[in-house]
């Protein structure tokens, strides 16, 4: 089956790197906006119009569909920008291809409660106060179980072909539009909804084994952020959070 792996960078967000090792067959796709060096085997297909920045990121992670270039695929991967590909990853598709599931991702390494990871979402500066509040009252008035699962979105299988999996991509991005802008969180919501499955691939290689995929130092520019986030905001929202100042 064809398989094609891709990625998507935008405002030169990251550093795209050749994967490393043996790849017969496998095509290398670049979806970008024309702010990044595209090494081979990388295909550079720079997009214009009025997606830009991470929702264009988001867009072709999400409705890989919409993109003519990836269209002849049959088996689809989808890697972030900051994750590397270290291995030939034709054991990993062909497990994907003798499994009836249509959408393959790694599990979350530390959580798979929806609710735990909005608010660790917040805690962690990557959502603000009332997406956060909005996103979880809207999941308890729908009635979505706790502890359903928890999936990593750096990389994505999927059965390209798939009407189930179309479906379960237009849920997400509709749900990723209108509300929280975590796409984690907006899968599992999207996926409950429409009544399928998301199939696990396991504890994620890409943090701990290095089999196929690893990650690098998070994304350019993030440092400070991070180091703010973890020594300042964290602190406080946890102390708030635990004395009923803020409450989610």
């Amino acid at each position: 089956m064809k398989t094609i792996i891709y990625t998507c960078i935008t405002k030169g967000y990251d550093e795209l790197l050749p994967p490393q090792g043996e790849f017969e067959g496998i095509e290398f796709i670049c979806i970008n906006d024309g702010n990044i060096v595209v090494p081979p085997p990388w295909i550079n297909i720079p997009i214009t119009g009025d997606l830009s920045g991470a929702l264009l990121n988001r867009h072709a992670k999400i409705c890989y569909f919409e993109y003519e270039c990836l269209n002849s695929a049959e088996i689809l991967i989808y890697v972030d920008g900051s994750i590397s590909i270290t291995g030939d990853t034709s054991d990993l598709v062909n497990n994907v291809i003798s499994n009836d599931g249509h959408t393959f991702l790694y599990e979350h390494p530390q959580r798979d409660c929806v609710y735990d990871e909005a608010k660790a979402c917040f805690v962690s500066m990557k959502s603000n106060l009332k997406e956060t509040r909005r996103f979880l009252e809207r999941i308890r008035a729908a009635g979505l179980p706790k502890n359903l699962g928890l999936f990593e979105g750096g990389v994505i299988i999927r059965k390209a072909a798939s009407i189930e999996c179309k479906r379960l991509m237009l849920e997400w991005w509709q749900e990723y539009l209108n509300g929280i802008k975590r796409d984690q969180l907006a899968l599992i919501f999207s996926a409950w909804k429409a009544g399928t499955n998301i199939t696990s691939l396991g504890r994620a290689d890409h943090r701990f084994t290095h089999k196929y995929f690893q990650c690098r130092d998070g994304h350019k520019g993030d440092a400070f952020k991070r180091n703010f986030t973890w020594w300042v905001w964290r602190p406080i929202i946890e102390l708030l959070l635990a004395r009923n100042v803020i409450k989610l």
